[in-house]
């Protein structure tokens, strides 16, 4: 069984958008189109880019509160 932690770009642009922010600023900030951001958000990304996963997570970590114990952007599976 795989126990390696991923990052879920769909809930850290949920976070990113609850905290104000909207898909075209997402989209500005880590260098893609908004039809990317909402490709991610609808489940219809599928291609692995490490440079948008980690700039995603670097805004995702600005802007949003990470509280232990509670909903995280990280699952284990």
């Amino acid at each position: 069984m795989d126990m390696k932690p991923h990052l879920d770009l769909k809930a850290m642009i949920r976070g990113l958008c609850k905290a104000g922010l909207s898909q075209e600023a997402i989209a500005l900030a880590v260098e893609v189109n908004q039809s990317t951001i909402s490709r991610i958000l609808s489940g219809k990304y599928q291609n692995s880019n490490f440079k948008l996963a980690m700039g995603i997570h670097l805004l995702y970590m600005q802007h949003c509160q990470v509280v232990s114990g509670a909903s995280s952007a990280y699952n284990v599976f």
